[in-house]
């Protein structure tokens, strides 16, 4: 770096700044082409939206440029985020060349260098969303205010012009700004002696408090209507404060170092950078408060403050169906995270922990683009042909990705898919919503103002449509949460039941599965009192609500008709104790490698560590005809064995 900052000529700037977008458009085209088109992206290409009004605006022009939205085009709009990085680079270099003082330099050179490759700048800018015009923003705001001691005095009305149009940018943005200008205000009042008028501002941030609840019911009535009818100024339900109300920002600020796709338990290296960074950070901000107090507090009340409000206050106070703080509300941390760093080169040994962090990022793309995401290519060699229905809870999505307009079916459409099943010869379901997988509390769906009882209840006659009609599943594709099955009718070929749709608590459980030369295209669940027969092509696991290794769970039948009961596995993994046992004495044929979780309304028995998953099989086949689960406490999970 401190070669880089005394280089004069232009050139090996513009190279330097160069090589530093290529590299971060390449890691975010690479993967946004990995991680493909849905969600909320769908929110920006159909809404124009007065939040991130800019960025609606160029989406129209995108659309007029590249023509509606296809499976060849969608990295075109992707790359919005990289014309908002652009713009950020320009702007720095522009004042690059402006500014006399090495320090800026040096800060801006870092800048883009730490955004080039922070994992969580190259996951915004391939989002199709306009999180990537408020980072941009957010760090231009904090530049100018770390850079310009007294840029509030000397801008006073701007900030209030700023104030007033950034909700055009992002809620977030305007919070930034309303920190610094309260933080100033408070002391320019303090300077004047307004202690009335202190008074009054003091005075209505009170009632404010006091009055919270009535104020977000009212805003949440006019602004987010859908889930309101049930809501009244006296029965609000408050989402109030928990485990995660402590797990959030932490996890926040680890996603803003090394992007959403890992988790902080996932990987001991980066949990060994996460702490020092911490540390780092913590004796910077202490120390540099100590030599500066106002600039500090400044920057406290504009990124630090607010941060803490999205998940201290607002969230505790939500009601459902509101959306729940996520990494990506509190973006303007971030830029003030990395003027912490960038200071950190003036002490000992701050240069050399900024090139360890860096090269911990490149670890952490690694990480994030050689990810197996949910693959619509694979989802389309599962289908094979566009003649049958397609029975779907993402009708979009599938237009999207297998160029389907017709025979896509809502799951929500009852009449219809109950006739498919009754008429159509060969059926495919789709489905993304995880929701549906499982019930779900309020608590665990809090966004959804209720929990997924409709969606895992309509999920569920879906399937008994197909048991009910005699079909049978011929092939599956799963990569969490997408799950697609192609059934046929056949019942003289019905492979027991309809397939198990398995939940989170199984997310790293892959379709197909090549085990032993045969291919796995499912699973069925079978519960208590069930028979399943066994022979060479039993592939199986055994799911308990506890972790009792001594209860007799299993019932085997050998072929003389003599029954005996049987104990699972000793297991000491806290997660296979519930979700991976077999018989005792199997072997095991297949593992993989379980993430964790950190969600504290999702968490499950291990979900917080890597775990491994396992499939089982019976070792002495041959001495038993049949298998049963004789518990309310176990469940076998039997794999489908594709056997065309």
């Amino acid at each position: 770096m401190a070669k880089i900052n005394t280089i004069s000529d232009k050139k090996y700037i513009y190279l330097f700044v160069s090589l530093c977008f290529i590299t971060h458009s390449l890691f975010s085209l690479s993967l946004g082409n990995f991680k493909g088109w849905g969600g909320d992206e769908w929110f920006s290409y159909r809404d124009f939206t007065w939040m991130g009004l800019p960025f609606s605006i160029l989406t129209k022009f995108q659309i007029k440029l590249f023509g509606s939205l296809t499976s060849d085009n969608f990295i075109y709009f992707k790359a919005q985020g990289l014309f908002w990085l652009s713009l950020l680079f320009l702007i720095f270099i522009g004042i690059y060349f402006k500014s006399k003082n090495k320090s800026t330099k040096s800060f801006i050179l870092y800048l883009i260098l730490f955004i080039s490759l922070n994992p969580f700048s190259i996951e915004v800018t391939q989002f199709f969303r306009y999180y990537s015009l408020s980072l941009v923003t957010s760090f231009l705001i904090c530049f100018f205010i770390v850079n310009k001691k007294e840029i509030f005095e000397q801008n006073r009305k701007t900030f209030y012009a700023l104030l007033i149009l950034s909700p055009f940018i992002h809620l977030s943005v305007f919070l930034q700004l309303s920190g610094f200008i309260l933080i100033n205000e408070f002391i320019f009042l303090m300077r004047k002696n307004n202690w009335y008028l202190n008074a009054i501002v003091i005075g209505i941030l009170f009632l404010a408090i006091i009055k919270s609840d009535v104020i977000f019911v009212y805003l949440y009535k006019t602004y987010v209507p859908l889930y309101s009818d049930h809501l009244s100024y006296n029965n609000i339900i408050n989402r109030g404060f928990g485990l995660r109300t402590i797990i959030k920002p932490i996890n926040a600020i680890f996603v803003y170092l090394f992007g959403p796709e890992i988790v902080p338990t996932q990987d001991i290296f980066l949990v060994f950078v996460f702490i020092i960074t911490c540390v780092v950070l913590s004796f910077i901000l202490i120390d540099q408060y100590r030599k500066d107090k106002l600039r500090i507090s400044k920057l406290f009340f504009s990124n630090i403050i607010p941060f803490l409000a999205i998940f201290f206050i607002l969230e505790p106070l939500s009601i459902p169906g509101t959306v729940q703080p996520e990494p990506k509300h509190g973006l303007f941390l971030l830029p003030f995270l990395v003027y912490l760093l960038f200071i950190a080169n003036n002490y000992r040994f701050g240069k050399v922990f900024n090139i360890f962090l860096l090269s911990s990022f490149l670890y952490s793309d690694y990480l994030m683009l050689s990810k197996d995401y949910p693959n619509w290519k694979s989802v389309l060699n599962t289908i094979k042909s566009d003649k049958h229905y397609i029975i779907t809870d993402t009708v979009s999505d599938i237009k999207l990705n297998l160029s389907r307009n017709d025979n896509v079916i809502d799951i929500k459409n009852e009449t219809k898919t109950k006739k498919i099943f009754e008429e159509e010869d060969t059926v495919s379901v789709i489905m993304q919503g995880w929701g549906f997988y499982q019930i779900l509390t309020l608590e665990q769906k809090w966004n959804s103002a209720k929990g997924t009882n409709n969606g895992f209840s309509r999920l569920q006659k879906i399937f008994k449509q197909i048991r009910d009609n005699n079909y049978y599943l011929i092939d599956g594709y799963s990569s969490f949460p997408l799950h697609c099955m192609i059934f046929v009718k056949d019942g003289s070929k019905l492979q027991y039941k309809s397939p198990w749709v398995f939940d989170i608590k199984y997310r790293d459980l892959k379709v197909p599965l090549f085990i032993e030369g045969n291919k796995i295209i499912g699973f069925n669940k079978f519960t208590k009192g069930e028979d399943i027969p066994i022979d060479s092509l039993i592939y199986y696991f055994i799911q308990t609500n506890n972790d009792s290794d001594s209860d007799n769970l299993i019932r085997l039948t050998m072929n003389d008709g003599t029954e005996v009961d049987t104990s699972l596995n000793i297991e000491k993994d806290i997660h296979r104790k519930f979700f991976y046992r077999s018989v005792l004495k199997n072997k095991e044929v297949h593992s993989f490698k379980k993430r964790p979780l950190v969600s504290s309304s999702l968490r499950h028995p291990g979900s917080e560590f890597n775990s491994k998953g396992s499939l089982y099989k019976f070792s002495e086949y041959s001495d038993y005809s049949k298998m049963k689960s004789i518990s309310d406490k176990a469940n076998i999970i039997l794999a489908i064995i594709d056997k065309k």
